[in-house]
């Protein structure tokens, strides 16, 4: 446990910084500066975007989207419809998801813990944080 949180702390003090899209009403986005100051959140990681205004109340699919292709897809807002996605195993950039929730792996902690993007992770804010991929099915999002 110790050696996850270690890994945890270094990851999020040595993270890059990560930009906060700037999404026009038609669902073009780009990344604006940087966060200047990241927030570690009580509930562990760095919080580092809120929910853009082009993305619905339940957003973790639309925050995967603009994550990984710099624009929302209409169609992945609803986390179920990333199960379509052909099957992969655990590696960066793949999509975990189930009904309900999906995340983006960037890197491998421990065993089934990874260090994630989680859009609407909770507070309506997107995380960098660690989350056990067990119970989640990963897909590749860029073999469509």
């Amino acid at each position: 446990m110790l050696r996850i949180i270690a890994a945890i702390a270094f990851l999020c003090l040595n993270a890059p910084a990560y930009a906060i899209p700037s999404c026009d009403n038609d669902g073009r986005c780009r990344d604006t500066a940087p966060v200047a100051s990241q927030a570690h959140t009580a509930r562990g990681g760095v919080v580092v975007a809120s929910r853009p205004s082009v993305c619905p109340r339940r957003w973790c699919g639309c925050g995967a989207s603009l994550h990984l292709f710099g624009k929302v897809i209409p169609r992945l807002n609803l986390a179920a419809n990333w199960l379509s996605f052909p099957r992969a195993a655990p590696a960066p950039d793949m999509a975990a998801a189930r009904r309900g929730h999906v995340f983006v792996l960037k890197q491998h902690i421990q065993g089934n813990t990874w260090l994630v993007y989680d859009a609407n992770s909770g507070g309506g804010k997107a995380r960098m944080h660690a989350r056990s991929i067990s119970g989640f099915t990963i897909v590749n999002p860029r073999a469509a």
